[in-house]
């Protein structure tokens, strides 16, 4: 078991993690030694085997050695997603390079990672999507729009109404939606009239909108929904595999939304005298690690994060500690991954 001694700790990242020491980030292992002592004012996730890091209040790239690549010279920077990270400086934002080389300026703000070749982007206001070379590919006209998911449809709105654009532009699903969000593992979910249900790429509602909440797929077939005030899973046709009790569900991120069952294993709470106790079920709905954390986190790398009250640490699928415990005073914070 690793017993560290940080004030804030960070998901591992092609083998390294982030953690903050006496004020400062560095990075360590998972034998919780320090490969980069701690010297930076934030840290980012490594990424094609660099990391976005503050120091001395600007932002640049290290490698895992921590010797800067990319020099520290920007207001903000954010993730490499592919080949390119957007950065900001001077008020403008500009993509860079793994070699640190402008490609473009933006044509606006927030640029988004690029899937099939297109980014989202903002102007005036209103969404479009720009290609690598940084010519408008479809022209901003959105009041919201995501990025390309790997069927080739973005949701985008207009009016408080949503549908699916193609990477031509074209419309493939109307707007005729109250809310619509990313295809994951072929599926979307979408709003109307207050009830969630899932399209296909096709735009065929293949469930019917009927929950008061709804996640997307994981890569096993199941959805988590939420109905009469408690989660339960579904399968792609609509039926419960595991039937609504749990009060409460922990989710991936927005860079992994389909990773619900991440290591076989999802994060749920019950409720107890004490309040929401978590644990972790496999695809059958029973407790592979039994509910006995104040707060837990998906599995990420082989690792969870489990909060105890008033220390947390890491586990792995058996459920042992291999990180932690540690006390913290105060409510952890992510480090922000990029727009």
């Amino acid at each position: 078991m690793i017993q560290p001694q940080f004030e804030l700790g960070g998901d591992f990242s092609e083998g390294l993690a982030a953690v903050r020491q006496n004020g400062l980030f560095g990075y360590i292992d998972k034998t919780s030694s320090f490969i980069i002592e701690p010297q930076f004012l934030a840290a980012g996730p490594f990424s094609n085997g660099l990391a976005h890091v503050n120091f001395r209040d600007k932002h640049g790239y290290i490698d895992k050695t921590g010797a800067f690549v990319i020099d520290p010279q920007f207001t903000e920077a954010y993730d490499f997603k592919g080949d390119y990270a957007p950065v900001t400086v001077g008020g403008a934002e500009y993509y860079l390079d793994l070699d640190g080389e402008v490609v473009f300026q933006l044509p606006g703000l927030y640029g988004g990672g690029f899937k099939h070749g297109l980014a989202s982007f903002s102007q005036n206001g209103k969404i479009g999507y720009i290609d690598p070379t940084g010519q408008v590919a479809i022209e901003p006209q959105y009041d919201f729009g995501m990025s390309f998911s790997d069927d080739g449809l973005a949701p985008v709105g207009q009016n408080n109404k949503f549908g699916f654009i193609d990477i031509t532009g074209q419309l493939v699903v109307p707007l005729r939606y109250d809310q619509a969000w990313e295809f994951v593992n072929g599926y979307a979910a979408v709003v109307k009239d207050g009830k969630n249900g899932y399209v296909d790429a096709s735009g065929k509602e293949i469930i019917p909108p009927q929950f008061d909440y709804a996640w997307p797929f994981s890569q096993e077939g199941l959805a988590p929904v939420y109905v009469e005030g408690k989660w339960g899973f579904i399968d792609t046709t609509g039926e419960f595999v595991i039937e609504p009790q749990f009060t409460d569900i922990s989710f991936p991120g927005h860079d992994n939304p389909g990773l619900t069952f991440a290591s076989g294993l999802a994060p749920v709470a019950v409720e107890s005298p004490q309040g929401p106790q978590y644990g972790y079920i496999d695809q059958t709905g029973q407790f592979a690690i039994e509910p006995q954390y104040t707060w837990v986190e998906p599995f990420k790398n082989g690792l969870a994060r489990v909060d105890q009250g008033s220390s947390y640490g890491y586990i792995n699928p058996e459920g042992e500690m291999v990180w932690g415990p540690i006390e913290h005073t105060f409510q952890p914070v992510d480090i922000p991954a990029g727009p």
